[in-house]
């Protein structure tokens, strides 16, 4: 793992841009965001999926890359080749952290949200805790 203490910044802006587009476009391909993919490394990715989730309160105040690397870590989740902060985060990844075999023609966005919910089932089963039902109680 590498020590860095790089915040949100440019990249996981362009990634949330992406990420927005393809919510308009769903039949937008991998290869048409793979230039913005590569973009954003693995440690900027850690920290945007951990704030997808709606996870940061999880973290350290002012958490870094490294805080959100070890969260996803103690989930099970990382790379093939474990999280290499500066590395760029591949489709591969992606991929290899859902634990499935073939991906076929599933979007980076389709990706992204399988990933996204995995984690969510799993962080509500560690807490103990089941969503509500309730549009006022969380």
């Amino acid at each position: 793992m590498t020590n860095t203490s790089r915040r949100l910044g440019g990249p996981w802006i362009v990634f949330v841009s992406v990420i927005l587009s393809l919510t308009l476009s769903s039949t937008l391909s991998f290869s048409e965001v793979d230039k913005d993919l590569g973009e954003m490394t693995q440690g900027e990715f850690a920290l945007f999926l951990v704030g997808l989730l709606d996870a940061e309160g999880l973290l350290p105040d002012a958490a870094v890359e490294n805080d959100a690397i070890e969260f996803l870590e103690d989930l099970g989740i990382e790379p093939e080749d474990g999280w290499k902060a500066d590395e760029p985060l591949t489709r591969e990844d992606l991929v290899y952290m859902l634990g499935v075999e073939k991906a076929g023609e599933l979007t980076i966005y389709e990706l992204i949200e399988m990933l996204k919910e995995r984690l969510s089932e799993m962080l509500w089963t560690r807490s103990g805790l089941r969503e509500s039902v309730s549009p006022v109680i969380p």
